[in-house]
C-alpha cells in the first residue's frame, strides 16, 4: 500500500473543467500515492447562506492536516460568488498544511483599473464614480491574493509550490507574488487507460456518425460551455463558406452556472438558434414578441434556400469526460474560436492536441502561449474571424509532429515529483 497520503482540493464529479482535471490527476496519482479528493461543494460554497459554505471549509481545513501534501485546484470562482467570501476561505486553505500544491487555472489579475482607468483619462469623472466601488474592489482583492500567495510562499517556504500552465503566468507568480518554487505545464486531459481504449471506440463512434449524417462528409467539431465567450457564431460563419459537405458539430451544453429560474431560454443560445434559421420557433418575451418574429424571419430569409444552414449543424449533447475525449478523437478537424477569457488554458483543447487532431485556434492570449509548448500543432486565427477560419480548414491539415514534448507522462511526473519531495 503506497505510505504517501495526497488530499485534492477540488470541485468534484460535477460538469466543471476542474472537476475533470481533479480526477484525470487522481488517475495519474493513484498507485504510487494514496490520493483522496476534498470536494468543493458548489451548493454550499455558492448558493447556502455564507456560514454553511464557511464550515465545510472550515471541515476540508481540519480534514487536510492529517495528509502528507495537499493540493488546492484552485478556480477563483468556486470558492463562492463575491469577492471577500473568496479571498477569506482562500487565505484558511493556504494554512491546512505545511506541504501545499497550488495549482492556479486561472491566475491572479494584474489589471491596471480597466474602465475606472479609461474614464478619468477621458476626465468622464461621473462616470468613473459609477465604477469606482466595483472597480476599487476588484483592484483591492486582486492585490490581496497576491499578499496571500506571497505570504504563504515566505511562511512554508519548499513546503508551498505554485503550477501554473504557460510560461508567462510563471512570470507573473514568480515576480508578483514571489514564489519562487513555480512551475509550468500546459494541461494534460488524458487518463492514463484512454488512449488503448479510444483507439478501438473512436473508429466505432466514426462508424455511428458516418451511418447519421451519409459517408463522405468532412466533421468539424466545437467543444465547450455554449455561451458568447467560446465564439460558436465564428464557427458557424466559417461553416457559412465551406462546402456542403461539412458539418459543423456542437458538444457542449449551457454551463450549470448560467441556468437561470423562470428563463425559457439562455439569450445566447437563443441567438445562435436564431442565425441558425429557428427563430420563429423561440419563445419570445412578451414585450418584444413582434421584434423578435422579425427578427427572426429576417435572419431565416438571409438563409440559403437550397441548402439552409441549419442543416448542417447539431447539437450533439454534453456527454461525459471520457466521451468528450471520444468525440475529439473522431472529428475530422476541431475549432476553438474562444474570445479572450483571461484564462490560461483549456481542456478541450489539449486534449484534441494530445490526440493528435486537426486543431484550429482562436489568437487568444493563453493559445499563443500554448504554441510555445506546441509549436507547429494546431493553426492560430484571429478571433472571430470566420473568414480565415473556413480558408484554414480547407486546407491539407497540419501533419502531426512527434513525438509530444509534453503529455500526462510529464505532467505526472511533475505532480509526482513535488509530491516525493514534500513528503520527504
Amino acid at each position: 500500500m503506497p505510505e504517501t497520503r495526497v488530499l485534492i482540493i477540488s470541485t468534484w464529479e460535477i460538469p466543471c473543467g476542474i472537476a475533470s482535471f481533479a480526477a484525470v490527476l487522481k488517475s495519474h496519482l493513484d498507485g504510487e500515492f494514496a490520493v483522496d479528493v476534498a470536494p468543493l461543494d458548489p451548493d454550499m460554497l455558492k448558493r447556502f447562506p455564507k456560514p454553511f459554505g464557511d464550515a465545510a471549509i472550515a471541515d476540508i481545513v481540519a480534514r487536510a492536516a492529517d495528509y502528507d501534501v495537499v493540493n488546492i485546484q484552485l478556480e477563483w470562482g468556486t470558492l463562492g460568488t463575491s469577492l471577500p467570501v473568496i479571498t477569506r476561505r482562500f487565505e484558511q486553505l493556504l494554512r491546512c498544511n505545511a506541504h501545499i500544491i497550488l495549482t492556479l487555472h486561472t491566475p491572479v489579475s494584474v489589471g491596471d483599473g480597466g474602465k475606472l482607468t479609461s474614464h478619468l483619462k477621458r476626465l468622464r469623472l461621473l462616470s468613473a464614480a459609477k465604477c469606482l466601488p466595483a472597480e476599487g474592489a476588484r483592484l483591492y482583492y486582486d492585490r490581496r491574493k497576491r499578499l496571500l500567495i506571497r505570504d504563504a510562499a515566505a511562511r512554508l517556504g519548499n513546503g508551498f509550490h505554485v503550477i501554473v500552465h504557460t510560461a508567462r503566468e510563471r512570470k507573473y507568480v514568480t515576480h508578483l507574488c514571489g514564489v519562487a518554487n513555480t512551475h509550468d505545464h500546459p494541461l494534460s486531459h488524458i487518463r492514463p487507460d484512454w488512449p488503448e481504449r479510444l483507439q478501438r471506440d473512436a473508429p466505432a463512434l466514426r462508424a455511428r456518425l458516418a451511418q447519421r449524417f451519409g459517408e463522405g462528409k468532412t466533421l468539424v467539431g466545437f467543444f465547450g460551455f455554449l455561451g458568447a465567450r467560446k465564439g460558436l457564431e465564428t464557427a458557424i460563419g466559417a461553416l457559412e463558406l465551406l462546402p456542403e459537405n461539412h458539418l459543423l458539430l456542437i458538444y457542449g451544453a449551457i454551463h450549470p452556472d448560467a441556468i437561470t429560474r423562470d428563463t425559457p431560454i439562455d439569450p445566447y443560445l437563443a441567438r445562435v438558434l436564431t442565425r441558425l434559421g429557428y427563430g420563429n420557433l423561440l419563445p419570445a418575451k412578451p414585450e418584444s414578441s413582434a421584434r423578435a418574429a422579425k427578427g427572426a424571419a429576417k435572419t431565416d430569409a438571409a438563409l440559403p434556400e437550397e441548402e439552409p444552414l441549419k442543416k448542417r449543424v447539431f447539437f450533439m449533447g454534453s456527454p461525459d469526460d471520457y466521451e468528450f475525449a471520444e468525440a475529439i478523437a473522431a472529428m475530422d478537424a476541431c475549432v476553438f474560436p474562444y474570445l479572450e477569457t483571461g484564462q490560461s488554458a483549456s481542456g478541450p483543447v489539449c486534449q484534441a492536441v494530445e490526440l493528435d487532431k486537426p486543431t484550429y485556434l482562436s489568437r487568444a492570449l493563453n493559445f499563443l502561449e500554448l504554441e510555445k509548448y506546441f509549436p507547429g500543432r494546431f493553426r492560430l486565427f484571429d478571433i472571430g474571424n470566420c473568414v480565415q477560419l473556413a480558408q484554414q480548414l480547407s486546407e491539407p491539415p497540419i501533419p502531426p509532429a512527434s513525438p509530444l514534448p509534453y503529455s500526462m507522462a510529464t505532467q505526472r511526473e511533475l505532480y509526482a515529483g513535488l509530491i516525493r519531495e514534500l513528503a520527504g
